[in-house]
């Protein structure tokens, strides 16, 4: 069984990523990782929260942290057209097809 203090840079999820969702979701479904200063979320409604939350939750730290590495502004910047350009674009990539929380279930 998965620790729900999982460390992103540890090697034990860099060799089965995939083994820590499920748990995560029962005992640690935000999950701060102090290592990188960041919050993980595992559950869909969080996730989609956040993502439609413009009140409450911001994208302001990309453009600290993405922007450098990405040379320039990320798609969870970007909104509107911006947006759906640039995922089209970027659309023969599989990371970057819409997709719902079915396929994760079995996760």
């Amino acid at each position: 069984m998965a620790n729900p203090r999982f460390s992103i840079l540890s090697e034990d999820f860099a060799a089965d990523p995939y083994r820590y969702p499920a748990q995560l979701r029962e005992q640690a479904p935000v999950h701060y990782a102090p290592a990188i200063d960041s919050y993980f979320l595992s559950r869909y409604q969080d996730v989609k929260r956040v993502l439609t939350d413009h009140q409450a939750f911001s994208t302001e730290t990309l453009q600290v942290r993405a922007e450098p590495v990405m040379r320039g502004p990320v798609l969870a910047q970007m909104t509107g057209a911006e947006h759906t350009a640039n995922r089209l674009a970027e659309g023969d990539r599989p990371a970057a097809r819409p997709t719902s929380p079915r396929p994760f279930g079995a996760l």
